[in-house]
């Protein structure tokens, strides 16, 4: 919404298809072997964002933009479904391991851990709009800083005596607080009057 020739204000709302890569810095049969095997384990799972934020136009095509924002992603891993397994033996989802045998209903009979991130952002981004008439093309791109909300682990097990459970483990401390994300995005801007501009674009971001 245009508040003055050159300002506007802007709320965005998005609903986010996220995951994570491990990538090997040090060269390991053992860690290529482990990273490997949680890329192929874990799938991604979706998450949001909402922004607040202020554009500076510089003229009719290019503009300049900063905001704050929350965002919420993360990633979860297959179900293990232990059931089939010979003997009671479970296995380890993350490195594929057998650790005992046992038939006691403490023990899950399908897995899964589920991984949550939630952050405070500030994204600033370049846009580009071109074309003539209230359907234009946009194109912009940037970089978000992200504070670390807070970061947790829900283990999710389903038990012959008593089903399906949830124990959920705050992880905040083991994380870093500080990341920077790329993005990216095209769309298309709806004007709407002289005030009004409704723009609907995906966004692809890279968190470092």
């Amino acid at each position: 919404m245009s508040i003055t020739p050159h300002f506007s204000l802007g709320a965005s709302f998005a609903s986010e298809l996220a995951y994570r890569t491990l990538l090997l810095n040090e060269q390991s049969d053992l860690y290529r072997w482990i990273i490997d095997g949680r890329n192929d384990h874990e799938i991604p799972r979706f998450g949001y964002s909402a922004t607040l934020s202020m554009t500076y136009e510089f003229n009719r095509h290019w503009s300049v933009g900063i905001g704050v924002g929350y965002s919420k992603k993360g990633y979860r891993t297959n179900i293990v479904d232990i059931e089939p397994l010979t003997f009671g033996d479970v296995i380890d989802p993350i490195t594929g391991n057998v650790h005992y045998s046992s038939n006691d209903p403490a023990i899950p009979q399908k897995l899964r851990n589920v991984y949550g991130f939630a952050y405070i952002t500030i994204p600033v981004q370049l846009s580009y709009v071109a074309g003539k008439g209230k359907i234009r093309s946009i194109s912009s791109i940037g970089m978000s800083v992200d504070m670390l909300n807070h970061a947790t682990s829900v283990f999710v097990g389903k038990y012959s005596d008593r089903g399906w459970e949830r124990k959920t483990t705050d992880q905040t401390e083991q994380f870093s607080q500080w990341n920077l994300t790329p993005m990216v995005s095209t769309g298309i801007a709806m004007q709407v009057g002289t005030r009004l501009r409704f723009t609907l674009a995906p966004v692809a971001r890279y968190g470092l």
